[in-house]
């Protein structure tokens, strides 16, 4: 496997040389530290801006998304530190692929003339300073989406064409169109078989989600299909004509070997890629462990993120929201 071009747009840090047994007894034992147990915080006998504080840091009500990002990526951060290089071009399509969340939610504070936010948030990221400059002049957001395309066109030629995506259909069909060029970008990389595994599964959920709001939202505009999954286009095709929601359970429960809730389907998919994880980790000398950690740091961050906006929610709904 030669060089990933995917770590040319991540931070450059020192490759300490850490053995890769030295990073995950480290992990081990900062994964007991993860929450666990999520009732005391969805019956309220803790408090769930006391539990973020405890794991996140200071947190207000006004700036928690930010907050739990931040702790995000600096806990992101802290793993790939420790990795050697050879760890560093296995998981660089993974933190590049996390860190397009950052680079969204930078162009949504350009949008809003929000300068003071965009450095927040990038201050803790992994990306590269290059692609940080393209986001610090967002003031023009065009400029900013062009100076990205160039970036992801160096990448691959399946990113030329995004600030016309965005000239005709504004931030969100910019963020879809990248995230979508992106999975299938990675698919037909050559990827570590366990980092192979995750983006299939990914692939796999977006599609499935997408054939769900179809069908359910009574959406006029077919969903986009997203190559490199478990899922052919042809069936994918066929669900979309059929608009049978029983296709989209009987799909999940043949990938993912778990029965989908059709009121929480999102979860549900999030609920199929930790499984998939969980597997994978448990080999003790297996990248899983490494992948497994992150999405379990990231599931914990939306889990904190749904509770604190969900204060005033019923705790039913609260509940069936998260993934446990």
């Amino acid at each position: 496997m030669g060089k990933s071009r995917n770590a040319e747009f991540l931070r450059k840090i020192d490759d300490r040389g850490y053995p890769v047994d030295y990073l995950l007894a480290r992990i081990r034992g900062r994964r007991s530290h993860l929450i666990k147990d999520w009732r005391p915080l969805i019956l309220g006998s803790v408090s769930p801006g006391h539990m973020a504080s405890a794991r996140y840091g200071s947190i207000i009500s006004d700036d928690y998304p930010e907050a739990i990002q931040e702790h995000l990526l600096k806990e992101f951060g802290w793993v790939y530190s420790l990795m050697n290089g050879a760890l560093r071009q296995v998981f660089s399509p993974f933190f590049l692929y996390v860190e397009l969340r950052t680079i969204f939610i930078c162009l949504r504070y350009a949008k809003g003339k929000e300068a003071g936010k965009i450095e927040r948030i990038l201050s803790g990221s992994l990306l590269s300073e290059k692609i940080k400059d393209v986001l610090r002049c967002g003031e023009n957001l065009l400029s900013a989406v062009e100076g990205l395309e160039d970036c992801f066109t160096s990448l691959s030629n399946r990113f030329a064409g995004l600030g016309n995506v965005f000239a005709e259909s504004g931030l969100p069909g910019f963020e879809s169109a990248l995230s979508i060029r992106y999975l299938e970008y990675a698919m037909h990389s050559k990827l570590h078989p366990v980092m192979q595994d995750f983006f299939r599964a990914v692939v796999d959920s977006r599609n499935i989600l997408a054939l769900y709001k179809y069908i359910r939202l009574c959406v006029k505009m077919s969903p986009p299909f997203i190559s490199g999954g478990s899922i052919s286009e042809a069936t994918h095709n066929e669900i979309a004509a059929g608009k049978d929601l029983a296709e989209i359970s009987s799909l999940v429960r043949k990938l993912g070997g778990i029965e989908p809730e059709l009121a929480n389907m999102e979860t549900s998919l999030y609920k199929m890629v930790t499984r998939l994880l969980k597997k994978a980790g448990r080999d003790p000398l297996s990248v899983g462990l490494i992948l497994d950690y992150l999405w379990r740091c990231s599931i914990e961050a939306t889990n904190i993120s749904i509770l604190l906006y969900g204060r005033d929610i019923e705790r039913e709904i609260i509940e069936a929201e998260m993934v446990q």
